[in-house]
């Protein structure tokens, strides 16, 4: 660890979330199971429906094509819907038994021991700079709840190690099995608490160095990524924290602890923080295919969950072929129309999106006299590989591939 001879200061934190934490959306869970010639379709407002099918496959000994998952809207879910769930199967199982379709809905008071949930935990943040307020060197340690039989990945340190330009950084999560079900995704399930320990322990230092909390972020921000040292393709931290201050009377603001007061001398705080979310853009397949009478049909795999999905990609094909988006037919969220990638929300969107305009774009450059063309495009990471059939009149087909470099 890097040392300064400069004299050194010190914060700590030690907080989180000392008890669980549950969401309870007005739309509970609910699920239809059905059998049919020893195949399994599971109707349930998800937003990750390949994740219900893959564990449904290993909870019943299936196999990928005995189970189908139907999705087209997500619902209420604050991130609860991100996950299989346990009654899920149970439906599964009840349905078999009974050879009948069956619905269970997962009543308000049961969410909170058959759902998933953000778990309590407990971080400590220590945190050490030089004396005009560069960070020099930071730890962060968490424990937090699992169930006994399962992990929720929960990766803290990957959140709060990026906020600021740290050179030297520990993280450390240990996970603690408990007693309750597993724990899941929340409207940010791991990042929400590590920002808000991270950004109490740098205001904890600012008042150590005597700096203004603004400025000492400006400070200590940086185009660099602190772990893999790789230059950033975008950062705006800074330009944000110096637009919020002017917009918000910043300079106005007196440091010490209740020196600030309304004119009824009521007791006024300002304070600052900063929140990070990691934005990924992940393998994804799309299915396009334009028939004689100007019909669009675009299967993806992705859901609904109120980002309006439907609408960006019915525009972004529209945009790329020259015709009316009215005309675009996007189906999502079902297992049956194409590879489903990982979907997060902003997640899915930025994933299905490129791809959908990139099989446009394929459409186009498809040669050949073509009654209707179906074009399926992957994209692997930063490298996409297209592969595009082209189907004649006379039956007859034409094949062919070509790669395109995406800068992800």
């Amino acid at each position: 660890m890097r040392t300064s001879r400069l004299p050194t200061h010190q914060s700590r934190s030690t907080l989180g979330s000392p008890s669980p934490q549950h969401q309870n959306p007005i739309e509970v869970i609910a699920t239809v199971a059905e059998w049919n010639d020893g195949k399994l379709t599971i109707h349930e407002g998800t937003q990750n429906a390949e994740a219900i099918r893959h564990g449904l496959m290993a909870a019943l000994g299936l196999t990928a094509d005995q189970v189908q998952v139907i999705s087209p809207y997500t619902g209420g879910g604050f991130g609860q819907k991100n996950s299989l769930q346990m009654p899920t199967v149970l439906a599964a199982v009840a349905a078999r038994r009974l050879q009948r379709p069956l619905k269970l809905v997962v009543s308000r008071a049961q969410i909170f021991h058959n759902a998933s949930f953000r778990a309590a935990s407990r971080q400590r943040v220590r945190l050490g700079a030089d004396r005009s307020g560069r960070m020099l060197a930071a730890i962060h340690e968490v424990d937090a709840q699992t169930s006994r039989h399962d992990f929720m990945p929960a990766e803290f340190a990957a959140v709060s190690s990026r906020l600021h330009g740290i050179e030297n950084f520990r993280g450390h999560e240990r996970l603690v099995r408990t007693d309750v079900q597993t724990p899941g995704y929340m409207r940010a399930p791991f990042e929400h608490g590590a920002c808000f320990a991270m950004e109490s322990c740098v205001d904890e230092l600012a008042y150590a160095v005597g700096k203004d909390p603004v400025a000492l972020r400006i400070a200590n921000d940086t185009k660099v990524d602190p772990i893999t040292k790789r230059p950033l393709s975008s950062r705006h931290l800074s330009a944000c924290l110096e637009r919020g201050a002017e917009r918000f009377g910043w300079s106005k603001r007196t440091m010490a602890p209740q020196s600030m007061r309304g004119g009824d001398g009521t007791s006024i705080g300002w304070g600052v923080a900063a929140g990070a979310y990691p934005g990924l853009i992940v393998p994804t397949v799309a299915r396009l295919k334009v028939t004689d009478d100007g019909g669009v049909l675009l299967r993806i795999g992705g859901h609904e969950m109120g980002q309006g999905i439907r609408t960006a990609l019915a525009a972004a094909v529209a945009r790329k072929l020259a015709v009316p988006p009215e005309g675009v037919v996007v189906l999502v969220g079902d297992t049956r129309v194409a590879p489903q990638h990982v979907t997060a929300g902003s997640w899915g969107t930025a994933s299905a999106v490129p791809t959908a305009t990139d099989a446009a774009e394929a459409m186009l450059q498809a040669t050949g006299p073509a009654r209707a063309r179906t074009i399926v495009q992957s994209n692997p990471g930063s490298n996409s590989q297209i592969r595009w059939a082209s189907v004649a009149g006379g039956g007859s087909s034409q094949e062919g591939t070509r790669a395109a470099r995406h800068d992800l």
